[in-house]
Order: C-alpha cells, then sequence, then structure tokens
C-alpha cells in the first residue's frame, strides 16, 4: 500500500474540498436573509442574488438554510466535505471489487461510475444512456437529455447516492437533502476529486485497510494543527477526534482479537483448525480445562468503543465469520447474523463512524452478494447529544418522561465524553412507544431524531463479551470534561487512555475479556498508583505484547504503546513478551517468533500478585527472582532523604536563561540561604535544569530570575511546587531523559527546576546515595522502575537502598572523589561558570607549544578517565554485591558511560579558537583566571590584546588589516606563547582543524572562521544543553550573506545601540571601497597587460567574477546596515539572546525580521 501517495490524495481533497464548499455555500447567499415567491412550481429571489429554483430545488435550497442557521457554517462546510469524500471513496471501492449495488435488487452490474473500462475519468461508463437505463436508479432521462455532461453526472451521482442510501442508509442516507445540495464541482475535469482518486491505482482499493487510512490522512492537517498549537492547555471538544486519532498496525489488531474472541471460544470450544489460523493466538496447554458455560456464537457481543474508521471490527468480523463456518451455519446467512447479533462500535466522530459502517457492510458483502438487499440492523454509531434536538410540543408523561429528561440530561454535550458516559439502566422501549403514540412528533420526525440517543443508551448500559479498541490518549482536558472525569474516574483522572481501561472493564461481562493498545505509563508511573494497584488486585493480564517505541507511524518517541488481554478472572499466570527494544520493522515478526516458542529471551511469565510486592505495584515483569528479592525488607530513598519535584514557573523562557547570556555581575552563583539572596539584591541564580547524560557533577547551565525571593515569579500567579528549602546542597537528575539516568551533585547555591529534580538532606546521605545511584545495580533497577524517558521524583523516591554500615563510609568516600573528578573536566570548558583559564595555557610548559600542551594535557585526561573508571567498577562492585546481583551484572565500565572527556585535538583546537576570541573581546584574560567583562559589575582587561571596540572583521581574504581575525590570532599567539613558537602553533591549530599536506595553516584557520566558527560556537558551546540546534551564543556574527563579503563578530556584553552604525561606517563601507579598488586594478590588468598564462588570466577573471559578487552583495547588505544602524536599537541582557536576537535581524542576511538566531546562519 502506498501511504505517501493516500496521505498525498486525502490531505489535497480535503482542502480542495472545503475551498469548494465555502465557495459554493457563499454563493448561495447561505447565510443572508433572502425573501422567495412562488411562481407555480417555480421559486424567484426576490433580491435577485440566485436564479430561479424548482420545487425540489427551493426544498433542499431551504434544508441547507436550516441546517447552517443551526449548527454552524463551519460545521456543514466540514460535514458536507467528508460526506461526499467518503461517498467517492465508497464508491471507488465497490466498484473495484464489483460490490456496486445498481441492480433492481442491489445486484452488481459491474458498471464503472468513476470511470470507464480503460480507467479514463473523463467518460465514466455510467454517462453511457444504455448502461444508465440498464440500473435501477430513479433518474429523471427528460431533464439530463438537456444537460451538459458536468451537471448530468451531477443528478446521476445524486441518484447511485439514493441507492446506496437504500442499501447502506447509514452512510449514503438517501434523506441528507442538505448535503446533496453540495455536489463538488468539476469531477470529471483533470485533477478533480475523481482523476485524482483514480491515480491511486485498483491494487489499494482491493484493501478494506485502506478505508482507514484515507480517514487517518484526510484529518491529519487538522491533526497537526491542534498538535502543534503548544499553547493549548485543554482540548476542546471539536479537537479530540484530531488529537487522538492513531491508526492502529493490522498486526497489532490481530493480536488484539486473537487472544480475546479468538480465546474466548476456544476456550469453550477446542478447535485445531481455528488455532491454527489464528497467527497471533498465544497457545495454551492442551491440558487446559475447557470452559462449559453454553455460548453459542451467536450469543457472544464484541465492542469497540473507540471505533474510529473500523479496523477492529472488520477483523473481528473475520474471526466470528470463521468460528461460524466452523459451527457449521449456511455462508450466506453468516454476514446477516455477524452485523445483527454480534458487533457493536461507538465513537464520538460522526466521520468515523461513517466509515466505520461502510468498511464492516463492505468486508460483509465480500462474503454475502446478496448482502444489500437483506434487513440488517447495524450496533455501529457515533455520538449523538441532545443540545440541538427541537421537541416541538413532545411532552410524555409518567416512565416515558422520566427516561426522555434522563436522555437529554445525559446526552447534552455528549461529544465532549463519548463512550466513557456512565449511563443507568431504564426501560427505553417505553419512549419508543411514547413516540410511536404521538402523531404530531411522528410529523416531525421525532423518532429519527431520539432513536440514536435511545439507541446510544442501551449500548452504553449494555455488557459485552469481549472489548477491544485503541482508546484515545490524551491529557488535556476542557473544564466539563476534567470535571466529568474527576468525578466518575478519579483514580484515572491521569489521561484518557486510563479512563478508557475502567471502562472498557465495566462494559465487559464477569469471565469477559478486554483487549487494549495504550501507553505503557499506567504499567509504572506514581500517578497511576491506585489504579494500577486496583486492577492487579481484581482482575489479571492475561498476556501482554509490550510493543513499545516505533509501533505506531509517525508517533515517534512520545508514546510507548503496549497491547495487552485483561480477564475478569484473578490469579491468571500472564505470558508477557518484551519488544521494547526492537526495532518497528522487526516487531511483528519478533512477536511471532515468541508466540511460536523461538525467542525465550523476550518471553516472560507473571501474575498480578507478582507485581504487588513491588513499591506501588510497578509491573516489572521481566525481573528476576534475585531482582525481586531487593525489595523485601529494604528501605527507599524517601527513608534518607526528599525527592523533590522541582519549581513549575509557568514560563520558563520567561524566567529563566543561560548563565552566560545575562550580565555576570547580577548573578550570585553560591548563595547559602534565602536571607542571603535577599540582602545580596542579586536577580540571577543557578538552576537546575536537567541536562544530557552526565554523572557525579556539571549540566550547570541554568540561571533563573530569584530577585526578592522570587517576586516574579510568584506575581506571574502560574507557578507550583516551590522550592522548600532553595540553595541547599542537592543530587540533582534530569526528568525527561532518552537513555540512562544519571545523578549529579549540586553544591549550595543553586534551585531546583521541574526538569531537574533533587534530592535534599544530610550530606553523607546524599553522598552514600548517589553513589549507589549511580551505579549499574540502581541502573538496572531504573530500567523497570522507570522505563519511560520520565524519571520523576515519585518513582525515584521508592528506589530500593541497601544501608550497610561496613561500606557506607567506602561509598561517600569514592563518590565525593568522582564529584571532584567531574568538576575538575567541567571545568575545563567555558560553559562552566568556575572556568579559569584554558587548559592548554594550564598544562603549557616552558617551550610555549600548544602541541606539547596538548600532550600533556591529554595525558592528564587520560590519567582522569581511567581513575573515574576505577572508582565507578568499585562502586558498581559493592552495590552488585549488596543487592545480591552477582549472577546478573559485571563491575565493568564502557568507554561511553564514562563521562568525563578525553584530549581531542579537533575539540581542544576550536575551544582554544573560541577562547582567543574571549580573549580578544575582553571576557577572559589569558593571564587571569575566569570571566573577567561579561557586563555590568565586571571590569575590562587591560592589555594588548583587547581590541578596542569589540569588533573582529571575517573575512575570506585580508582586507580588513588590524582587525582582521588572522591578525588579532597571530598577535593573541604572539603576546601569549612567543613569536618563535608563532608559525608552529598556527600549524598545531590548524592540523586539528584538518588541514592537508598543501594547504597554509592561515587559510585553514580562516576558513573555519568564515565557515564553521559561528555555527560550532551556537550549536556545540554556548548552547542549550537539552537541544543543541537552539543556540545561545555570545559572539553574534553580522553576515553579508552566501558570497561572504562581509562577516564581523561582536561580544553582546560589548553592545551599544551605536555598534551597528560603527559596524558600517568603520568596517564594511571601508572593505566594499577596498573591494572596488581591487577590481578597479583586475579591470586594468586584464586590459593592459598581455598575458604570459592562460593561468594567470583564468585566476584574475576568477578573482574579478568574485569581486562583482561580493560588491553587489555588499552594496545590498549596506542599505540593511543603515536601517538597523538608524534605529539605534537597545538591547536588555536580562531578556536573553531569543528575545534580543531577533531586534538585529535585519543585520542578517536573508533573515526575516524577528527570525529567530540560528536561522540566521542557515
Amino acid at each position: 500500500m502506498d501511504k505517501n501517495a493516500l496521505k498525498d490524495f486525502a490531505m489535497k481533497s480535503r482542502e480542495n474540498l472545503t475551498r469548494m464548499m465555502r465557495a459554493k455555500l457563499e454563493n448561495l447567499h447561505i447565510e443572508d436573509e433572502l425573501t422567495f415567491k412562488q411562481h407555480g412550481n417555480i421559486w424567484e429571489n426576490e433580491q435577485h442574488c440566485l436564479p430561479a429554483m424548482t420545487d425540489s430545488e427551493y426544498k433542499r435550497y431551504e434544508s441547507l438554510r436550516s441546517v447552517v442557521k443551526r449548527d454552524g457554517l463551519k460545521s456543514v462546510i466540514e460535514r458536507a466535505a467528508y460526506t461526499w469524500f467518503n461517498r467517492i471513496v465508497a464508491i471507488r471501492y465497490m466498484e473495484v471489487n464489483d460490490f456496486l449495488p445498481l441492480g433492481k435488487n442491489f445486484e452488481s452490474l459491474g458498471i464503472n461510475v468513476l470511470c470507464d473500462k480503460s480507467g479514463d475519468f473523463r467518460n465514466p461508463e455510467i454517462l453511457t444512456i444504455s448502461k444508465l437505463r440498464s440500473t435501477d436508479l430513479k433518474i429523471d432521462y427528460d431533464r439530463i437529455s438537456g444537460l451538459n455532461d458536468q451537471d448530468k453526472y451531477k443528478d446521476i451521482l445524486l441518484a447511485i447516492v439514493k441507492k446506496l442510501g437504500e442499501a447502506i442508509p447509514d452512510v449514503f442516507d438517501g434523506d441528507t437533502e442538505n448535503i446533496d445540495a453540495l455536489v463538488p464541482d468539476g469531477l470529471l475535469m483533470p485533477n478533480g476529486l475523481i482523476d485524482n482518486i483514480l491515480k491511486l491505482g485498483i491494487d489499494q482499493f482491493k484493501q478494506t485497510e485502506i478505508i482507514g487510512w484515507l480517514y487517518q490522512y484526510y484529518n491529519q492537517a487538522e491533526k497537526d494543527r491542534v498538535m502543534g498549537d503548544r499553547t493549548k492547555k485543554k482540548m476542546e471538544k471539536d479537537d479530540i477526534p484530531y488529537v487522538t486519532q492513531i491508526f492502529t498496525p493490522d498486526w497489532v489488531v490481530k493480536y488484539l482479537v486473537e487472544n480475546s474472541l479468538g480465546r474466548f471460544w476456544l476456550d469453550r470450544h477446542p478447535n485445531d483448525d481455528l488455532e491454527k489460523k489464528w497467527k497471533y493466538l498465544v497457545k495454551k496447554s492442551k491440558k487446559a480445562q475447557v470452559i462449559h458455560d453454553g455460548r453459542k456464537i451467536v450469543d457472544i457481543t464484541f465492542i469497540d468503543p473507540c471505533s474510529g474508521s473500523g479496523h477492529i471490527l472488520i477483523y473481528a468480523f473475520d474471526i466470528f465469520y470463521q468460528i461460524y463456518e466452523s459451527e457449521g451455519y449456511p455462508k450466506s446467512d453468516i454476514p446477516q447474523l455477524i452485523l445483527n447479533n454480534n458487533l457493536y462500535g461507538l465513537d464520538i466522530d460522526d466521520r468515523a463512524n461513517q466509515l466505520s459502517i461502510l468498511a464492516c457492510t463492505l468486508v460483509a458483502r465480500k462474503y454475502d452478494d446478496k448482502l444489500f438487499s437483506k434487513n440488517i440492523k447495524r450496533h455501529i454509531l457515533s455520538t449523538r447529544e441532545s443540545n440541538k434536538i427541537n421537541l416541538a410540543t413532545f411532552s410524555p408523561k409518567g416512565e416515558a418522561g422520566d427516561v426522555l429528561e434522563y436522555l437529554f440530561d445525559s446526552f447534552r454535550d455528549a461529544k465532549e465524553y463519548g463512550s466513557i458516559l456512565k449511563i443507568c439502566s431504564l426501560n427505553y422501549d417505553s419512549l419508543r412507544e411514547a413516540i410511536k403514540d404521538d402523531q404530531v412528533s411522528m410529523n416531525f420526525e421525532l423518532d429519527k431524531a431520539l432513536e440514536p440517543l435511545i439507541a446510544q443508551a442501551e449500548i452504553l448500559n449494555k455488557k459485552f463479551t469481549i472489548v477491544v479498541t485503541n482508546p484515545p490518549y490524551m491529557d488535556k482536558y476542557d473544564d466539563r470534561l476534567k470535571q466529568y472525569i474527576k468525578d466518575h474516574y478519579p483514580d484515572e483522572k491521569s489521561n484518557l487512555f486510563s479512563v478508557f481501561i475502567s471502562k472498557c472493564i465495566d462494559f465487559s461481562i464477569d469471565g469477559g475479556k478486554i483487549a487494549m493498545i495504550t501507553p505503557d505509563a499506567w504499567m509504572f508511573l506514581k500517578s497511576y498508583t491506585k489504579f494500577r494497584s486496583n486492577l492487579l488486585e481484581n482482575y489479571s493480564i492475561e498476556n501482554m505484547a509490550h510493543v513499545g517505541v516505533g509501533t505506531f507511524e509517525g508517533i515517534g518517541h512520545v508514546i510507548i504503546p503496549t497491547a495487552f488481554i485483561v480477564s475478569k478472572e484473578n490469579n491468571v499466570i500472564g505470558d508477557y513478551y518484551k519488544l521494547l527494544d526492537t526495532k518497528p520493522a522487526d516487531k511483528e515478526s519478533a512477536l511471532v517468533q515468541c508466540l511460536n516458542g523461538n525467542r525465550k529471551e523476550l518471553t516472560f511469565k507473571s501474575s498480578s500478585a507478582d507485581f504487588l510486592h513491588f513499591p506501588d505495584s510497578i509491573m516489572a515483569y521481566w525481573v528476576s527472582s534475585a531482582m525481586k528479592n531487593v525489595f523485601v525488607g529494604n528501605k527507599c530513598v524517601n527513608d534518607y532523604v526528599k525527592s523533590i519535584h522541582g519549581l513549575v514557573t509557568g514560563d520558563n523562557p520567561r524566567f529563566l536563561r543561560e548563565w552566560w547570556e545575562v550580565n555576570y555581575g547580577n548573578t550570585f552563583f553560591n548563595c547559602s540561604s534565602s536571607a542571603e539572596a535577599k540582602i545580596s539584591n542579586k536577580k540571577w541564580f543557578p538552576c537546575n535544569k536537567g541536562g544530557q547524560f552526565r554523572k557525579w557533577y556539571g549540566n550547570n547551565d541554568y540561571v533563573i530570575n530569584w530577585k526578592n525571593d522570587g517576586y516574579d515569579i510568584k506575581d506571574y500567579g502560574h507557578a507550583t511546587n516551590y522550592p522548600p528549602r532553595p540553595f541547599e546542597p542537592v543530587v540533582s537528575w534530569s526528568q525527561i531523559a532518552s537513555g540512562d539516568i544519571a545523578f549529579r551533585y549540586k553544591p549550595v547555591g543553586s534551585i531546583s527546576d521541574a526538569g531537574g529534580p533533587s534530592l535534599y538532606g544530610d550530606n553523607g546521605n546524599l553522598s552514600y546515595l548517589q553513589g549507589l545511584l549511580n551505579s549499574k545495580a540502581l541502573l538496572s533497577i531504573s530500567k523497570f522502575m522507570s522505563p519511560s524517558n520520565n524519571n520523576n521524583s515519585g518513582q525515584i523516591a521508592i528506589y530500593p537502598i541497601v544501608d550497610s554500615v561496613s561500606v557506607k563510609d567506602e561509598v561517600i568516600s569514592i563518590t565525593n572523589r568522582c564529584r571532584e573528578i567531574s568538576k575538575d573536566d567541567w571545568d575545563d570548558y567555558e560553559v562552566s561558570w568556575d572556568f579559569k583559564i584554558h587548559p592548554l595555557f594550564a598544562y603549557g610548559i616552558d617551550n610555549n607549544k600548544l602541541s606539547d600542551s596538548f600532550l600533556r594535557y591529554k595525558e592528564y585526561c587520560d590519567e582522569r578517565f581511567n581513575e573515574l573508571r576505577t572508582n565507578e567498577e568499585k562502586l558498581n562492585k559493592i552495590a552488585i554485591s549488596l543487592y545480591g546481583l552477582e549472577n546478573e551484572l559485571t563491575s565493568d565500565v564502557a568507554d561511553d558511560r564514562i563521562t568525563v572527556r578525553r584530549a581531542d585535538h579537533a575539540r581542544e583546537a576550536k575551544s582554544f579558537l573560541s577562547y582567543f576570541i574571549g580573549c580578544v573581546m575582553g571576557r577572559y584574560d589569558y593571564t587571569k583566571n575566569g570571566v573577567q567583562y561579561a557586563g555590568t559589575g565586571t571590569e575590562m582587561p587591560k592589555n594588548n590584546i583587547v581590541d578596542e571596540d569589540g569588533i573582529i572583521t571575517i573575512l575570506d581574504k585580508e582586507f580588513s588589516g588590524k582587525d582582521d581575525v588572522i591578525n588579532k590570532l597571530r598577535k593573541f599567539l604572539t603576546e601569549s606563547l612567543g613569536e618563535k613558537t608563532l608559525l608552529e602553533n598556527m600549524d598545531w591549530i590548524a592540523d586539528g582543524l584538518g588541514r592537508k599536506d598543501t594547504e597554509r595553516s592561515e587559510d585553514v584557520i580562516r576558513k573555519y572562521f568564515v565557515e564553521e566558527f559561528f555555527s560550532n560556537h551556537a550549536h556545540m558551546i554556548y548552547a542549550d544543553p537539552t537541544k543543541r540546534s537552539d543556540g545561545r551564543p555570545i559572539y553574534w556574527e553580522i553576515s553579508s550573506g552566501k558570497h561572504n563579503a562581509f562577516k564581523a563578530l561582536f561580544y553582546i556584553h560589548r553592545y551599544t545601540p551605536n555598534l551597528i552604525a560603527k559596524v558600517r561606517m568603520d568596517y564594511s563601507t571601508p572593505i566594499l571601497r577596498t573591494y572596488e579598488r581591487r577590481l578597479a586594478e583586475i579591470e586594468t590588468q586584464l586590459k593592459t597587460t598581455i598575458e604570459t598564462t592562460e593561468y594567470n588570466y583564468n585566476r584574475l577573471d576568477n578573482e574579478r567574477n568574485d569581486l562583482q559578487n561580493k560588491i553587489e552583495e555588499l552594496t545590498d547588505f549596506d542599505r540593511i546596515l543603515k536601517n538597523v544602524a538608524d534605529q539605534k536599537i537597545e538591547l536588555n541582557l536580562d531578556d536573553g539572546v531569543k528575545v534580543n536576537y531577533p531586534k538585529l535581524s535585519l543585520a542578517a542576511s536573508g533573515v526575516k525580521k524577528n527570525a529567530q538566531i540560528l536561522e540566521a546562519i542557515k
């Protein structure tokens, strides 16, 4: 199946149909107050906006106008668009599969409606009069004889819809006058709806699954819109169908249905032939006891309460058919029996409901060519609301009146709640009888309005044998839904999927089966503890395929799904298949191998009782007996220290910065108490916010506005979880971690954010716990206690801790040394606020050669790396022994798990160049430790290195004299390391940048500054540590464009409103004049010089072309610079880079106003 083609077709069709329906309604002046006069059977509009209409046309127009007034223009546009989309898709499916019921007895006549026999859309077979007359369509042949092909085709299409409405009324509904008035235009035109659906080919329409995919892709644009709106704090009723739409893979559907419906039947009626057919069935022992409860196949009811486009129901139909067939039922009777007796479905989305009914009907038609002529009572409904039903004068008394009132109350805004509604058992037939007995209500067709409410009430109150679904996943509720869930599902409120787990259990009979696929959060997270414990204490997981990331197409790492079957029985030993680590493409085959007994390493058995021994009853089905014993008799983290979630500011971009963005003098890095913070009157304080995988120490990047005890945050009004003990030493970790969890020590002075939850307590306990938590023993425990990428404070709080007096001091000692080593490594780089001097100066030797300094530093890094590895392996050995896991774990630590760095020539060369820029800008002084100048409260170094105005030009040739970056580098190396080693040190830097044998060092370094420096600075050095694409550079680049006519760096802490004007007057304009003079020289040379070689001529010609491009680019750029310079833009460093950079965005070539910084360097 070509899903890309399906997606393109569905999304474009929605866009085109929606636009077309809107235009048609506007042309009909549907919202205007028009008046009409009747002349015989002709109706004329008195405002002369519309052409005259026949009686039938006017009736259709009035029907459309009333429904627009009732439901709103947008709703009608959407309904008309998706109805016509569904109709054309259904017609195409039926004509490809020879199902199209155009004959008198609803038989197929083999006539194509959308094309001719060759597949050409321009002359469909149905337009041939002889073919048309052979059908049972109600056509006014006199009328169509005078029409052109386009209009004739519309009339025929409406007649086909009427005919199909008799066969499948729920989808085609022969009485949809308001939709029929909006037949799409241009159906027989190139690139129209019909032309495009034919381009999908025939083979795709031979699979019923295509209906589900087209539904998903039809809604894709709306889903992207809703999901992409990060400002949404809650999902409104109309958004729910989009945000919760996920198409379940075919193999998952089969696993769910075979192990619920299939297993329920085989437990009562063993059948080897059926068992062999069902590839995804979990096999049971032949000695398993057969259940004798007398259930026949006609008695088994199956519901999907979130039926979507019917994927699960379609496969359930197939399984029912096989069972009926095995029981000897006549084949021609089976489809009707299944639709009338076995299959039920509910969904909040009318679009999905249409397709679900269509899909089930078409799969039934596949088995019975006379199905359309039979009396079918389908039980597949979309949620109906009582809000807009007009009862006219209908007001029954007694029991019927009570039922009516109850239905209206229960189903007000019912699409908000859908299948989770809890409905009482009442005598609903009493209302049916009251409607029939009331002639007025029958005249107003109230039976048609109220019957859907009655039918859905009966389904919502019914108990089913089998419940199978893929429920919605959503935790952003609007107020009504939030209150309903709070009132009726208090233990399941964390997410809509857990609400549905409970609802599905309620839906099922005693002894029934519930099969679902949901996120696995309910198995592990603390917020689901009460719900999880209740489920495990009262029911059993019969089997589970823990399928993991990549199961759903296009969802990525957001959801970790698991498919499972719940049995309403206790003490069942469940089969579990752990597919979390298998590749998406291999998951299905891995499951089949498990089911065939071939992947023992992925197969486990557990009972509900096993999980109740774990903290919070987490469902770690794969752990060994030794691991289970860890939880017996031991304390947990919270018995020693307090695990605290961290501050939620409500708006981190407003209150958090990377520490290097703001005024250094207004930052307090080692505050010891709230009192000291207040007295200091400082604004910025260190903030723990998680970050990349790093153990022991580091990831100290953020500061938070905590001036006056966090007054601004508290005044903002959206903050929660205020720090109870700010500035105390803590052990912190990243709440969101895609890989292993790592614990870092944060000394006095910080505040923990929600992204960096922390442990507070006695220093000795913090050290002991950090040592254990960073060991392989606790890491292996974290894999099942926090199996998702979310490591919240509640989960860490219940990690088991073995307290041993005999090893505690040793663990503390090793841990403290690991912290020292990690801090030493972290402080080697500029992102540390404790950075002193570049390591190549710190480890320099008397000969002043960078190459020798690097070798010495490399040796030191290797020693540091190996010592940390040795220490970690000691801790692992201690922890593995304490936890009794000697037979499961080894103490060795792989290189990629050691989170201090080895020296690297390329990295050190680049970091050295960054440090050099910092020295030239005045941020650093190679003769002193730490930051020197970074705004108010700091002082500019007084030496020969610091540039006078803090502007450095970066050009691909030397045109700017002393301010040229390479000249600056020469001066820096000469001043700091001496003139004798200048060339050798330039060579070492260039070699680190990848110099080739034929290249000059100066050229290589210049090229790096022109092409890579700013990107490396923004992405790798001064970047958001959690998102390297999101830079926070402090040296900003001004760039004229792709020809590199002009580039310059300036330091944001030295920015003034006149800086851009200075760049223009003192740098870019003189360089432009230099280009012009050089171009004139070349022009003269080319005219007057007799070239001795072709090489010299080509060289000059190439240089001329390059200069012409540069002059043109810089001339254009000069206008941009002038524009910015004239504005004299003010920057407030406390606003941060992301706010400040867009203010100067016009100074970057090709960047739109208000673009973000990294967009400027693409």
